[in-house]
This record gives structure tokens, sequence and C-alpha cells, in this order.
């Protein structure tokens, strides 16, 4: 096996060189760094990553812990997480919760086995305290935990600007249709900036809220839900409000699924029925929905900063929440 000193003797520098080389650490002229570089090439030497994890007490590893890796939303996060982590000289460790808090608590504790630097958290939990006493940082988004530093979008801003659309592209009876089981989840966050918005201009506010999260441990490709007839909840909203012209989804999955309900009962969209949906990935392009879209890269850069703050011991804010923008497309009028 190659090792430093090899490179070393061949360069004809000193071991501490090659070592501030690599590291990119001290003053070191272009003409040596070149020089370093040919002779590590030539040799095919490969740095010992455990022993300079010994070394540093570093392992220049990220955790990353999402529900779920097939969900559009997500697959986005990560792979911007991936991009960014890789920019700054980091390796990504990915870990899926399927939206469990006991998988979850389980993740972070092998997380912390192994030694990695910091942890980015999709948290599913209410409680802050497993992640207090952790002596690696840890960053949660698209949640807030007291003590611990959060990013996530401005759900309630989202909600608002969803109704604003609907109503100004001419809907006189919106409603907010999805999901919601969780106390302070951003579904509920998204459901209040819907319902002020509406009241703030004199529209009659109206929500079918389901009791049951949609299951993002699910096949998308077939847009089922978990313990929910999706057909049976949505048909009977359409029985209990028919002068529905405007729907609002939680999530863009389900407008998906609305937009396709809707064309095979013969309503036609946005004719007869409008719909917008939350998060602004490649699905809603292919549907051609009008969404309610999050700065996803800008999230994770964000969440990346605070993290790589948290790891020099420096002080970051509480919590970062990102605006949203509406991007109009076929959906709406």
């Amino acid at each position: 096996m190659i090792t430093m000193k090899d490179v070393a003797e061949k360069a004809g520098v000193s071991v501490t060189t090659v070592s501030r080389v690599l590291n990119n650490r001290g003053s070191i002229s272009e003409k040596t760094r070149k020089k370093v570089f040919r002779t590590i090439e030539e040799l095919n030497y490969h740095p010992n990553e455990m022993a300079r994890s010994l070394m540093t007490k570093k392992t220049h590893i990220i955790g990353l812990i999402v529900p779920a890796v097939d969900h559009p939303y997500f697959s986005m996060v990560v792979d911007a997480v991936e991009s960014l982590c890789a920019s700054s000289n980091y390796k990504l460790l990915l870990c899926t919760s399927h939206n469990s808090s006991e998988k979850e608590l389980k993740l972070s504790a092998m997380l912390r086995a192994n030694k990695v630097d910091g942890v980015i958290i999709y948290s599913q939990k209410e409680d802050p305290s497993p992640y207090m006493d952790y002596e690696l940082p840890v960053v949660v988004v698209d949640k807030t935990l007291p003590g611990i530093p959060s990013v996530l979008s401005d759900n309630y801003q989202g909600g608002s600007l969803a109704a604003k659309a609907l109503i100004e592209s001419g809907s006189k009876h919106p409603i907010i249709f999805g999901f919601e089981s969780r106390k302070n989840s951003i579904s509920e966050r998204r459901i209040a900036g819907f319902r002020d918005e509406c009241i703030r201009n004199g529209i009659e506010y109206r929500e079918y809220i389901i009791d049951n999260e949609l299951s993002i441990n699910t096949d998308f490709k077939k847009l089922d839900f978990l313990g929910c007839d999706f057909d049976d909840h949505f048909i009977k909203m359409l029985d209990m409000y028919p002068d529905t012209d405007g729907i609002f989804t939680t999530n863009e999955i389900l407008a998906s699924k609305i937009l396709l309900k809707l064309e095979k009962i013969g309503r036609s969209v946005p004719d007869d029925v409008q719909i917008i949906g939350y998060d602004g990935t490649i699905l809603s392009e292919l549907m051609d929905l009008t969404v309610v879209s999050q700065p996803t890269l800008q999230i994770c850069s964000t969440v990346l900063e605070i993290l790589f703050k948290r790891m020099e011991n420096k002080i970051v804010p509480s919590s970062t929440i990102m605006p949203v923008s509406v991007i109009k497309r076929g959906s709406t009028k």
C-alpha cells in the first residue's frame, strides 16, 4: 500500500508538506502543490480515511435522515444535500425513517456510533430531548423543535398564497383538502394560512382534512394512501361541497391524484375546478400543476451552512424560515 511517506520521498518534500497539500492548509507554493499532486497521481495514492479521522477526530461525513427516498420532494432534497456536501469535501450517509419516530431514534444512534460530524433530520418527533445532549450537531428540517436549530419553508405563507391565487383566479368556493394528524406540523401551518386568507377576503372557508397523514412509505407510482380510501373521501368531499370550484392540497402528490380523479368523473380542470398543490418538484411539471413552490436548494444550502457553523461551535439562529412562491401552470386560470 502506498503511504504518505512514499509520496513525500518521491516528490522530495516532507510528510508534513504532503499533509498540508492534501488538507489545503498552510502556506504552500503553487509549484510544490502541483508536484505533490502529480506524484499522488503517479503513485495512485489514496489517503487512509480511517487514519485521518483518528488524527483529526473528524470523519468528514454528514448524516441525513429523511422519511423516504421514493417521494419526489425528498429525492430532490437528497440530491441537493449530496451535491452540497461533495462541494465541501464531505460524504453523505443517507438513512430513511419511513415516518417512524422510533426508527428515527435508532438511525440517529447509529449515526452517532459511526462518528459522523453532523446530522440533518426531517424529524417525526415532537420531543426534542433525545437530541439535546448529543455531542454532535443536529439541524432539523420542516419542523421546529425547542432547543434544536431548524430550517423550514414558510408554510403559513404558502397556504395564504394558495388561497389568494385561487380567489384572484375567480374561485368563489375554494377548499383545502389534505391530511393532518400531528399538532404543530407543516400541514397545520398550511391549513391556517389558507383559512386566514379566505377570511380576510370574505370568502367562505372550507376544509376537508383527513385525520391520517399521507403515507410516504408507499408506492407513489400508484399514488396510493396508507389507511385511507382516497376515492371515498374525495367523493364525500364533493357531495358535501358540490359547488367547489377551487382546491388547495397540502402536497402535490395529492393534487395530482385529484387532477386524475376529476378527469375520470368528467370535471374539467381548470374550467370547472382549479387545483393548487404544494412542493414544486418534477411531478408538478409533468402534471402541469400550479403549485406553491419550496426553495429546496436554498433550504438545503442554509441547513448545511448552519450545520457547519454548529460544527465549529458558532452561534446559529434557533429557526430559519424561507419564503415560498406560487408557480402558475395549467391547473388554474
